[in-house]
């Protein structure tokens, strides 16, 4: 239905027919969001689904029917707009800024907030956006039609507020105020505008007003307004004074010396701290009053103000320990959603809480007040660890606090995936770790959770501060913890043991395979037992820090692992075989099969006699899943069905598994789901890889080409059309190939002439390259022999002849119309730059070429872009010596070690899935090199130019007499690097 290119308008047509049950256009409004977000944004990866047409008239239509729909709608809608300015504003929507004012009124708020809410969403993204002068530009453009109505209508609203007769019209009210400071904060975020720099005392003094105002009665003289009771949640009034809040510290953090007000803000805000009360409600208020203070005692020009031990204890005191006490509502996170509690611990300082707000100021005032604070802090420490000595039962949550504070004053700097890099040197946190944390997990115990998770967290944070002993000496009672009935002590205990097996001191790992393989089946054990003890397949995929353990010992031990793999992979299927009935997290499901997919091939690398037994374990289940079409599991089985397949690459034929599977994977269906693509084109260059020649003995070769023919005929796909074209024609013999030649460059073509994308050109320039470059193995073979009659590779050749069949002299008007100027810096990846560097190499050696009536023009431009290729690429720093073949810094063409799945994190610096795909990195990659023999392409060029020098071809010695005096400089360099 969504292909339909008219499907957009009828969509806004039935949300504007009052006509209909309402509940029919919230829904009509919400999948209008939905494919908005889907086809709204033009790509070369994206096909182009909504016509121009229809671009058109929902940019002229859509604000005025926002604005008259109701507030379900109105959200919805808005949000829409949002997207689409993301990608169309201003530059391709001059009218939005206009649209959106027009409707502005000084009375009706309730069509103001619909206007604001929507300039909000489209202004949001000034918040994060890194400056720049488009993005001035930009604002600038918004700020010259937006700017005054925002003004008037700011006043108004303010003034608006003493008129209101019944407290429906005084909430609406309140809520545009809160809208305006939203919008206001947008605006103002990225630098201060000149308008508002103009009327920055009116601004300020109306919103100091609402700091001062202590309830709704002080706002507005309606009888009976309601006086909220509830203390869990912030009320209009709260919501507002937290807004001009983030004001206040945006203005105070950026625009110091415009700011006047600040004083007056500064005692205010001061009174607010030390007064207001720990109920919930009021978490915001308190939260953007620390960040404000915490912005204050950074800034050295207020040293003087913050100075002082009298002062330092009274901020310590009065603000600083009185916000960072448990909540209840945080004991009740502790129980009543564990995993929850241990992803907000495991936030710090980016989650937004009075504690981490707390910590932040601290953390502001060591900068300028370090040892005073550290003196303070600590002797605060001390109190509360002597309080809860007197009676831990009843007073753990002063030791809690203590805790908290340690970390507070200890963390000078920390990495997310790294833990904490930098400390305060004040603080012996080894001494503190063996006196007060130690004691609870050497207790196994139940008693006081929240400490015990205290002390695993401690070692969590500062595993890099602490020492080597007592690092390998928590090991094990981390591993007796994974069975605490508590789940936060479990979960820490899971998180922190695998973030120790990928410790490095100096570089190295502390924990290798030797000292993981003692510890890895009683973690097993633990972790399993935890899992299978979980009362639904949802209960059960929830933690997914015991699935990321599990594959971290697998990955720490390796090959090591081989002698109990068998009963493990067991049981991970047992555990996938649950999951199946509803994979209800795809964090777990990921590491699951990271899991399955390391075992496997770390067991068959050690003992590749175990092949028949784990492909005999999966394939039940595999069989399952692909059998109920499970969508989220089918990628990754094919994935792993890839690696296992591969493990095959010795045997003469596929075994019958693999044989009865592949028919299946050609049906065009498995091909509809766009997740399923990239495996299956992994599986099936797997299956060209090992059994290239049986597949096109069995006639196998034109179904997969009518699979070839529907990728590259999509934006989204093509890529991957060549991925799968790479290993057809490198696997399978060029004379079972020659008979579709035609038929594949025919569709190259046509999608060329009716579809080229930058992107797709990049893909012909690279294949082109690829095919070519096959030759470079008789090419060498010629020169060895030293029989130049051989020099006429068969790939070029065949390349030559099949497109004069389609066209007389079509490669010398593709090289010379489009792929020679493509042979550039898009071209990153190494192996990618060699066999095009080396393909194109292989055409300018091809006596065929000679035979173009342009080939002295082709013959130079093409080696200039090569050279300019392997010289100019971001990758490439080495330089070959005129006496040797020494090299320095980073050479792309060198064999050189990946990161290792030991690192910091298996996909912890991205987002480890997505919707539809994810790639497994413990699989090992396939890397497709069509000239293997090819170790550095320099050296290639370099002893194909000495070669033919040598034979004296008049033609190649004129083409190199055409270079540019610098491209003649590097083949020298290349001719003599040849030994």
């Amino acid at each position: 239905m969504e292909e339909t290119r008219q499907m957009a308008i009828p969509l806004l047509q039935l949300i504007n027919n009052s006509q209909i049950d309402e509940n029919i256009r919230v829904s009509a409004s919400l999948y209008f969001k939905n494919y908005i977000k889907r086809s709204w944004e033009q790509t070369d990866n994206t096909e182009d689904i909504i016509s121009p047409e229809d671009r058109v008239t929902i940019k002229q239509e859509i604000i005025n029917l926002m604005i008259n729909q109701p507030k379900s709608m109105q959200l919805q809608i808005g949000e829409a707009v949002s997207i689409i300015a993301d990608n169309d504003f201003p530059s391709l929507w001059p009218n939005l800024i206009k649209d959106l004012v027009s409707h502005f009124s000084p009375t009706d708020v309730q069509t103001n907030n619909g206007i604001l809410q929507t300039a909000h969403m489209v202004f949001n993204r000034y918040r994060s956006e890194f400056r720049s002068d488009m993005l001035f530009t930009e604002i600038k453009y918004v700020l010259s039609g937006f700017a005054e109505p925002y003004y008037q209508v700011f006043l108004a609203t303010t003034q608006l507020i003493t008129k209101c007769t019944d407290q429906r019209s005084l909430f609406e009210t309140l809520d545009s105020v809160k809208y305006l400071l939203i919008v206001f904060y947008d605006l103002n975020c990225q630098d201060l505008p000149e308008f508002f720099e103009d009327r920055m005392e009116e601004f300020m003094k109306i919103m100091h007003t609402f700091l001062l105002y202590n309830d709704l009665s002080s706002i507005s003289n309606i009888p009976n307004l309601p006086i909220s009771d509830d203390d869990d949640t912030a009320g209009i009034l709260e919501e507002i004074k937290a807004e001009v809040l983030r004001i206040v510290h945006l203005y105070t953090s950026r625009y110091e010396d415009e700011f006047k007000q600040l004083p007056i803000f500064l005692e205010t805000i001061w009174n607010m701290l030390t007064t207001l009360g720990l109920e919930p409600k009021y978490d915001g208020i308190v939260i953007q009053g620390l960040k404000f203070l915490t912005a204050m005692v950074k800034n050295p020009r207020y040293k003087q103000t913050f100075l002082g031990n009298e002062m330092i204890d009274t901020i310590c005191q009065k603000i600083v320990l009185r916000n960072i006490e448990l909540s209840t509502s945080d004991e009740e996170l502790f129980e009543d959603d564990p995993i929850m509690y241990v992803r907000r611990e495991l936030e710090g300082y980016e989650a937004d809480s009075r504690r981490n707000a707390s910590s932040e100021l601290v953390r502001g005032m060591l900068e300028h007040y370090g040892t005073e604070t550290t003196q303070a802090m600590l002797r605060f420490i001390m109190l509360k660890l002597e309080d809860y000595s007197k009676n831990p039962s009843s007073n753990w949550k002063s030791k809690d606090d203590a805790v908290f504070m340690v970390s507070s004053i200890s963390t000078m700097a920390s990495v997310k995936s790294l833990g904490v890099t930098q400390t305060n040197n004040l603080v012996d946190l080894n001494e503190f770790y063996q006196f007060h944390m130690l004691p609870h997990l050497v207790n196994l115990n139940s008693d006081l959770p929240i400490l015990k998770s205290d002390a695993i967290k401690y070692i969590y944070v500062f595993r890099n501060q602490l020492s080597d002993s007592n690092i390998e000496s928590s090991v094990p009672l981390l591993i007796e913890h994974i069975s605490h009935p508590s789940a936060v002590v479990s979960t820490f205990a899971s998180l922190t043991l695998e973030r120790l097996f990928v410790l490095r001191k100096n570089n190295v790992l502390i924990f290798n395979e030797a000292k993981v393989l003692p510890y890895a089946q009683q973690i097993f054990d633990k972790t399993f037992s935890q899992l299978i003890s979980q009362p639904t397949p949802e209960k059960l995929a929830e933690n997914d820090f015991y699935a990321k353990l599990i594959m971290r010992v697998i990955i720490s031990t390796r090959s090591k692992i081989s002698s109990i793999a068998q009963p493990i992979l067991t049981q991970l299927c047992g555990i996938l075989e649950k999951v199946c009935k509803n994979p209800s997290n795809p964090i777990f499901n990921h590491y699951l099969f990271e899991s399955i997919g390391s075992l496997s091939r770390y067991t068959c690398i050690a003992d590749p006699s175990a092949l028949p037994a784990i492909e005999s374990t999966l394939f039940p289940l595999f069989q399952l899943i692909l059998e109920s079409e499970i969508s989220d599991f089918m990628p990754y089985v094919f994935q792993i069905l890839s690696q296992l397949l591969l493990m095959h690459n010795n045997e003469t034929k596929l075994t019958p598994a693999y044989a009865a599977l592949l028919q299946p994977l050609l049906q065009p269906a498995l091909w509809d789901y766009q997740g399923n693509i990239p495996a299956l084109v992994k599986l099936l260059t797997s299956y060209f890889s090992t059994s290239g020649t049986e597949l096109a003995e069995n006639g196998q070769l034109s179904p997969v080409l009518g699979i070839f023919q529907k990728l590259i005929g999509s934006k989204a796909n093509d890529h991957y059309a060549f991925e799968l074209l790479n290993s057809i024609v490198l696997y399978v013999p060029l004379n079972s190939l020659k008979q579709y030649l035609k038929a594949i460059f025919m569709l190259i073509l046509n999608r060329l002439q009716v579809k080229k994308t930058p992107k797709y050109v990049r893909l012909v320039t690279k294949f082109v390259g690829f095919f070519s470059s096959i030759d470079s193995r008789s090419v060498l073979s010629a020169i060895s022999n030293n029989n130049i009659s051989n020099l006429a590779g068969e790939y070029v050749s065949a390349l030559v002849g099949v497109l004069n069949e389609i066209q007389p002299q079509l490669l010398s008007s593709l090289l010379s119309g489009v792929l020679v100027s493509s042979i550039d810096g898009s071209i990153r990846n190494p192996v990618d730059i060699k066999y095009v560097a080396v393909g194109y190499t292989c055409i300018i050696s091809n006596p065929n070429f000679y035979e173009f009536p342009e080939f002295k023009v082709l013959f130079t431009s093409i080696l200039t872009q090569v050279i300019k290729l392997i010289e100019e690429s971001t990758t490439k720093v080495s330089k070959i010596s005129e006496d040797s073949t020494e090299t320095t810094g980073v050479d792309p063409f060198s064999s050189s070690s990946q990161q290792g799945l030991d690192g910091p994190d298996i996909n912890e610096a991205q987002e480890i899935f997505q919707s539809s795909f994810s790639k497994l990195s413990t699989l090992e990659g396939q890397v497709i090199d069509p000239c293997s023999s090819v170790s550095d392409p320099r050296v290639f060029i370099g002893s194909v130019v000495k070669f033919q020098v040598s034979h004296g071809n008049a033609n190649f010695n004129d083409g190199i007499s055409l270079l540019a005096q610098n491209e003649k400089g590097f083949v020298d360099m290349y001719f003599r690097s040849v030994s």
